[in-house]
């Protein structure tokens, strides 16, 4: 009886362990499952049709043909791109924010530094600078006379860090004002403070032509003056001086008269039967001034006055004058010299202004003024001949009067405005058609060969042809006489 208990609870403890290891076992099946279920990295399948199935295990990292960034320039969400994972692709740009350069800046990070002004000529400028630490920025250049800024430069429009611009198209000798305003590639803003730089006096030391056909029209206790100005591209204004001793040779001679680019001005509150001198200097946008055109009127006379009031030279003349000729004076026109013909004469054509120059050196230290004069019909025309900036000529720019033959006189006078000597010519003004130069006659000649040469070439071949068979044609007659002569020489010996 106790044996069979005994095996009755043996049998029972096997069972109860074997259904403990069961369960265990089963257990740990449905762990292994459970995690091999969590932990899988491999689908089934990769679809590979552009859209990354979640659902159906499909990542970046089992199935990048349909699934990631593939950073192409277009935002695919079918693929999951969005601005975090994928912001090439899927860039959201921040919004735009107006910005004026005289605003208010409440926020910089970033400085303008090193702003440097260099190469500064009469008409341009070259400026840089530097945007501080790493940042990069676009940047303008505010220009102008004032700190108004009237003239804007847009310096660049590409993100940089360095810059540099040349500003051109300034006034020779004047002062002007910038500031530069940069705006960076995160919208944050700096300017600087104002700057001021003054461009060089300018480079042109060519004085304008003379005025022409200057004249003193006499009424009662006034004169009324008139001329052409100059036909020069940088012709800014007219400046006439009046005298009553003698024409102004400087405008700190005289009084002021007129100022300004018209034709005609009227000098009122003046004397009956006295005499007044005229000047009238041109003057060029960079300031240069022309030799001066002469005139001179007496109010309430009824003619016009004819000759300059210069009287002709009386007594002995200083060696050094008396030996000044026509021939040391330089007449130019177009880059060319002209010089006096057999009989003293200057032939000239009427397209360009004729300048006029002595040298320095020729004429000595007794002389204060040389005058030129053109008589056109019953009127005279004058001009001085200015000491150049350099002291080097005594100078003058004319316009050629009209086609025509007119009488000239040069008229050298001392301190006391005396004449030491006149010298006397003709100048002959051509129309445009009425000479041919060399290089006209040349480029005549270029041209009708360039066109018919063809036509020459035959010509020329021909000539020579024709010359050829000639010379054979007396060579081979010199040859059949020689015979003959030689066989009647034979006849007549038998």
């Amino acid at each position: 009886m106790k044996k069979r208990i005994i095996k009755i609870l043996a049998l029972t403890i096997i069972f109860q362990l074997l259904a403990i290891n069961f369960a265990i076992a089963q257990s740990s099946q449905n762990d292994v499952k459970i995690s091999l279920q969590v932990g899988t990295t491999t689908p089934s399948v990769c679809l590979e049709d552009d859209i990354c199935d979640t659902a159906g295990g499909e990542t970046e990292a089992n199935c990048p043909h349909d699934c990631g960034c593939n950073n192409n320039g277009s935002c695919e969400s079918a693929r999951g791109e969005n601005n975090s994972n994928c912001p090439n692709d899927c860039y959201v740009a921040p919004p735009v924010i107006p910005v004026s350069p005289g605003a208010v800046i409440p926020f910089t990070s970033f400085r303008i530094i090193n702003v440097y002004v260099g190469q500064v000529t009469d008409q341009s400028a070259h400026v840089s600078w530097v945007i501080e630490s790493q940042a990069q920025a676009i940047c303008k250049v505010f220009l102008g006379l004032t700190e108004n800024y009237e003239q804007e430069t847009i310096a660049s429009n590409v993100f940089s860090k360095f810059h540099a611009t040349q500003i051109t198209g300034l006034l020779p000798f004047t002062t002007y004002h910038f500031k530069i305003y940069c705006q960076s590639i995160n919208f944050a803003e700096a300017q600087t403070k104002d700057f001021q730089f003054t461009t060089l006096p300018s480079l042109d030391n060519e004085p304008p032509s003379n005025v022409s056909d200057f004249q003193a029209i006499n009424q009662d206790k006034q004169l009324k003056l008139t001329w052409q100005n100059p036909s020069d591209n940088d012709f800014k204004e007219v400046r006439i001086f009046r005298s009553e001793k003698f024409y102004p040779r400087e405008p700190q001679d005289g009084t002021l008269v007129y100022v300004g680019n018209s034709n005609e001005v009227e000098d009122l509150n003046l004397v009956n039967g006295k005499s007044y001198y005229y000047t009238a200097f041109a003057y060029d946008l960079a300031g240069n001034q022309s030799s001066g055109a002469l005139t001179f009127g007496v109010p309430g006379i009824a003619e016009i006055p004819s000759k300059p009031p210069i009287e002709e030279p009386i007594g002995p003349v200083p060696p050094e004058v008396a030996k000044i000729s026509l021939k040391d004076f330089d007449f130019q026109q177009g880059g060319k010299r002209i010089f006096p013909t057999d009989d003293n004469s200057l032939i000239l054509n009427s397209n360009e202004p004729v300048k006029i120059s002595i040298d320095y050196e020729k004429v000595p230290e007794v002389l204060k003024t040389i005058m030129l004069t053109l008589q056109k019909g019953d009127k005279y025309f004058s001009f001085l001949l200015k000491i150049d900036k350099d002291k080097t000529k005594y100078l003058a720019t004319i316009a050629p009067p009209e086609p025509g033959i007119y009488p000239l006189s040069i008229y050298i006078l001392d301190y006391k405005e005396q004449a030491l000597k006149k010298i006397d010519s003709m100048l002959e003004i051509q129309g445009q058609g009425d000479v041919m130069g060399q290089e006209k006659i040349f480029d005549l000649i270029v041209g009708i060969i360039i066109r018919y040469w063809p036509n020459i070439l035959f010509l020329i071949i021909l000539i020579i042809a024709i010359i050829t068979a000639v010379e054979i044609y007396k060579k081979k007659r010199q040859s059949e006489n020689y015979y003959e002569h030689i066989k009647s020489y034979k006849n007549w010996k038998t």
